[in-house]
């Protein structure tokens, strides 16, 4: 059995994304035990912070180097702790002698009310962080919405780094599937429930799209007709795969 060690880390205002984050992994570990894998995902709130006397971001940081995946995100703060988490993760990703592991950085798009939350002076800083993260770290970041499309991101991320878990991913009656599971309600993934063309398309098709970056291009004649989804299938497939 190969075990695939994913770390999440954010600040606690992301809670509800770390919950059902927690659930989807538990559902991906269900799904792939008959290929002999087992998806373990760790988060800090399965550790007591009384076990011992030990800094316990010194022991986040040492199952930080056990993980082969790593996602860090953030929405409208960066804290001490997760900017300490991600930094640590991305010297892991940069060593040569790393055989699996990867850093992947997304930032939650923030509603109206949680912006006007905010004070002036704390929009101004993460947003200069926000800005200036690309640069400093050298890594491409992404956004999300909603809860569903970071599972699907967390998916590909998946069928990516290990060939032998890729599946094709199939939309059919609303649904976003892999092999029966169902991903996402195509209506909770903006990208694809604000373009006309493939609601459309939806009523009367099937598409299916094979989880690599040499093949997603390869079916042309319903991409074509959708040009919302080639794009942001093409920039998830590409995101910093190596």
């Amino acid at each position: 059995m190969t075990n695939v060690n994913i770390f999440l880390a954010s600040s606690y205002e992301l809670n509800d994304d770390r919950i059902a984050f927690g659930n989807f992994i538990r559902r991906l570990d269900n799904h792939y035990e008959g290929k002999g894998y087992r998806i373990k995902l760790f988060i800090w709130e399965d550790f007591d912070a009384a076990d011992n006397q030990r800094r316990k971001q010194d022991e986040y940081n040492e199952y930080l180097k056990k993980s082969d995946i790593v996602f860090v995100l953030y929405k409208t703060k960066a804290g001490e702790y997760t900017v300490e988490e991600m930094e640590e993760s991305l010297n892991i990703t940069s060593l040569e002698t790393t055989l699996h592991h990867d850093t992947y950085i997304l930032f939650k798009e923030p509603t109206i009310e949680e912006l006007m939350q905010q004070s002036v002076e704390n929009k101004e800083k993460f947003e200069k962080f926000k800005s200036e993260l690309p640069k400093k770290y050298k890594r491409t970041v992404t956004t999300f919405q909603t809860k569903e499309e970071l599972h699907l991101f967390n998916l590909i991320v998946l069928q990516l780094s290990f060939p032998t878990l890729r599946e094709d991913v199939i939309i059919e009656q609303g649904w976003l599937k892999s092999k029966g599971m169902k991903i996402a309600k195509v209506k909770n993934l903006p990208f694809l429930a604000k373009d006309v063309k493939f609601n459309s398309l939806e009523k009367s098709f099937t598409i299916k799209f094979p989880i690599s970056v040499e093949k997603v291009m390869d079916i042309h004649e319903t991409m074509e007709k959708c040009p919302t989804l080639k794009e942001v299938f093409k920039s998830f497939l590409s995101i910093q795969t190596k």
